[in-house]
Parts: structure tokens; sequence; C-alpha cells
């Protein structure tokens, strides 16, 4: 939970630094318009993947899925902590985009390609690369965490807590990770092959 609040509080700098273009135009010379199509794609990655996926299923799957259905831990507590560490590795990766020589990448969070890895395209040399290391690293970890949590939620509740009488935060937390687990292996699929690219 604190490392994605940390990373979401990169992203809020972002967001006001978007804002401070759009009420000035033209009025800071470090906000060029380069400058703003890379704010805007990392905002919206870190909003969206780094920041709401990791805390919501992260923060408050690790806490409350143990809690509210009866069990001690998880069930899988070393691959869980694996999960955290390769978690953090992609955040670390993700903030070194802002080193790498064109900077993040600028094709909007979505990387749709050809345009992400087109000439002309903000960041798309070095930035890109690092955008979908970074990526392919998120969601090794989300599948860890992800099956960790699936396998609690149907294994480990305790005597008397069917699937019907679990609270509606873990039946919440439990289709969210499912629907990420059919989800994101194509995404880490069309990561690596744009990275191939």
């Amino acid at each position: 939970s604190f490392t994605a609040i940390a990373i979401g509080l990169v992203g809020l700098v972002l967001s006001w630094l978007m804002r401070l273009q759009l009420g000035f135009p033209d009025s800071f010379s470090f906000i060029e318009p380069a400058s703003y199509y890379q704010f805007i794609t990392m905002h919206g990655m870190i909003m969206v993947v780094y920041l709401l996926t990791a805390l919501f299923l992260g923060g408050f799957g690790n806490y409350l899925i143990p809690l509210m259905v009866g069990s001690r831990d998880m069930v899988f507590p070393y691959m869980n902590m694996l999960s955290y560490w390769v978690y953090l590795l992609s955040v670390l990766v993700l903030l070194s985009s802002f080193f790498v020589p064109d900077g993040p990448t600028g094709a909007g969070w979505t990387l749709y390609p050809p345009q992400a890895i087109s000439d002309g395209t903000p960041g798309s040399g070095g930035g890109i690369v690092v955008m979908l290391i970074s990526l392919a690293l998120f969601i090794v970890a989300f599948t860890m965490g992800g099956l960790n949590y699936v396998t609690t939620v149907l294994q480990a509740r305790t005597r008397g807590m069917t699937l019907m009488r679990m609270p509606l935060s873990v039946w919440g937390i439990f289709v969210a990770t499912i629907l990420g687990l059919l989800a994101f292996p194509a995404l880490l699929v069309g990561a690596i092959m744009m990275l191939l690219d």
C-alpha cells in the first residue's frame, strides 16, 4: 500500500504539471509539447496500473482476505512476498524511464503499436523499452499475487464459511483478481512482442 501511494504521489505531481500547462499555456519553459505527452502517459500508467491495481487488489487484498475469510495468512506467503518485491522492482524500473535520454514514453497510457515505437513519438527510443519492461514485471508480480488470492479464497476459508457467506469485499477482490488473471497475460504477451519490435 505504501509503495503504491508513493508512486501515486508521482502521478499526482504529473497531473499538477499538466494542469499548469492547461491553465497557463506556454508560461512554463519546462513543459514542452513532447513533455506534456510524456506527463499524460506516465500519469495514466501510474494511476491505472501501478496505483489502483496495486493498492486495491494488492494492499487491501493482503489485509482483508485473511481477516475476512478467517485464515491465518495467505496460502503462499513466500510467493506473496516475492510478488511485492517484483512489484517494487517494476515501480523502480518505471521511475528510471524519467532518466533515459529521450525521457519516458509519450505514446499515451494505452501504448498503441505501432505509434508507441514510431519515430517522432516522444520517448520512442529508451522510454518505451523501459515502460514495457516495467509493465512485464508488474504483470508477473500481479499474477503471483492474484493466484495467491484466488487460492486463499477457495482453499483457506474457515469452517462454515461458504462462498455465499463471504463478505462482499472479498467477493469484489476475488472477482477483480480473476478478471485480471484473464486479461493481464494477453497484455504481457503484447508487451513482450512490442518490446521485441
